[in-house]
């Protein structure tokens, strides 16, 4: 993997990491929607109530068509979206699983770095080092990240 794709993946972790969770939501929304949810589209103004649902015996054919299409569509975005978060879980797996597998010198300055957005002098302070010396170790941290990930 090029460089400047590792340095886009680590600046973009928590952006993907705030993406899982909201996709995890919407998929819960989506499962948890129920019959009921569903009929109040077909029949506004009728109560869907389990009870009630029952005694619709015979929906018109544009409501049931209607319901049909409505259960459909939450199941085609379900599987989009379970295929999107396997994507997205995968990528900060694998980048994750690469920058724990770093020496410690370079793990210690890509968390800061990348997890937690220090800047280059704020990281020199934390860990007692010069700019100089960080600027490389997140070099070589990247570099190889890059031979790692390919």
């Amino acid at each position: 993997m090029k460089k400047d794709n590792i340095i886009e993946l680590l600046k973009n972790r928590e952006s993907y990491l705030r993406k899982i969770a909201f996709i995890e939501c919407e998929i819960k929304a989506i499962k948890n929607t129920n019959a009921g949810d569903i009929y109040s589209l077909a029949y506004p103004s009728i109560s869907y109530e389990p009870k009630v649902q029952k005694a619709i015996v015979d929906p018109i054919p544009l409501q049931a068509g209607a319901i049909q299409k409505a259960k459909n569509e939450n199941l085609d975005r379900l599987r989009e979206l379970n295929e999107e978060l396997f994507l997205l879980r995968q990528k900060v797996r694998r980048l994750e699983s690469a920058v724990e597998l770093l020496p410690e010198d370079q793990l210690q300055v890509m968390k800061l770095r990348f997890y937690e957005g220090a800047t280059i002098k704020r990281t020199a302070s934390d860990l007692l080092m010069s700019h100089s010396s960080v600027f490389n170790i997140t070099k070589r941290a990247i570099s190889n990240l890059s031979d790692m990930l390919n």
